[in-house]
């Protein structure tokens, strides 16, 4: 309430935040950097407060400030491809892919939950790509073939993540290096 607003504010609370305070935010969770269920949670609920009230502090000069800052709960890469429970690091936008791109890259980048993902207008200057680098998504192929196929635990199906990468390759292929192309060719890419 208004009321209570002007306590904390005759206290030397802060009262409505503002881009300072996302800031300052940000940089506790990066700072802590612990991946204990505590600052886990904290760093869920502050992107997605951030990314629900982002009109309110919309500012290029903010989203280039954050985009330095290791402060977005991912879901490891790593813990796909090994023997491990799921792992939550911190990690810069720019270290990470949106959820439409997951099947293509997901050994080698996390995948932003889809609350995670910030405003299409923001993501330039979060470092925020898509699609993935090309080297990115031919690691994960190469990844893949390693994968024995009765220890898959990406959420898409064998099948649909395969076919996901095939329409990638297909798009890119003219783009790709001859090296590339041929390093492609040599591997067992049909489930």
């Amino acid at each position: 309430t208004p009321e209570w607003l002007d306590l904390l504010g005759s206290l030397g609370l802060i009262t409505e935040v503002n881009g300072d305070m996302i800031l300052r935010s940000a940089r506790s969770i990066a700072k802590d950097g612990s991946s204990d269920s505590t600052n886990v949670m904290k760093a869920e609920y502050f992107v997605n407060y951030l990314w629900t009230n982002f009109a309110e502090f919309w500012s290029r000069d903010l989203c280039e400030k954050l985009s330095k800052l290791r402060f977005v709960p991912v879901r490891s890469a790593k813990s796909y491809s090994e023997d491990c429970v799921q792992q939550v690091e911190f990690r810069m936008y720019k270290d990470c892919s949106v959820p439409n791109d997951g099947d293509i890259v997901f050994h080698v980048r996390p995948i932003l939950r889809d609350t995670h993902v910030p405003p299409h207008i923001a993501w330039d200057h979060l470092g925020l790509k898509t699609p993935p680098p090309t080297r990115d998504v031919l690691r994960h192929v190469d990844a893949l073939t390693k994968c024995p196929v009765d220890r898959w635990n990406w959420q898409n199906s064998l099948v649909k993540t395969f076919q996901s990468i095939f329409a990638y390759l297909q798009k890119e292929w003219n783009d790709l290096s001859s090296s590339q192309q041929r390093h492609l060719r040599s591997l067992r890419l049909i489930p």
